[in-house]
């Protein structure tokens, strides 16, 4: 994952691609042959709230010209 560990972050789905194929192909080969199949789309309206578990694989979609993504992460666990 672009971002994780000494992997440069990249915001782009595009670019991140195209630097993993030249920094780690097996895990680029991986996110294509695996991750991507399996995608789904998630459907929303202005003021949708996403929850997903820590060990769900997403990245988010690139933003439209003067658009905002609020971002709030919360963690919790039972006692």
């Amino acid at each position: 994952m672009p971002g994780f560990g000494t992997l440069e972050w990249i915001n782009n789905r595009e670019f991140a691609e195209d630097y993993l194929k030249r920094i780690a192909p097996q895990v680029a080969e991986f996110r294509v042959k695996e991750l991507y199949p399996r995608e789904k789309k998630v459907k929303y309206s202005v003021g949708t709230i996403l929850f997903y578990r820590h060990d769900t694989w997403h990245r988010g979609t690139p933003l439209k010209k003067d658009c905002l993504r609020i971002v709030v992460n919360l963690t919790f666990r039972k006692a």
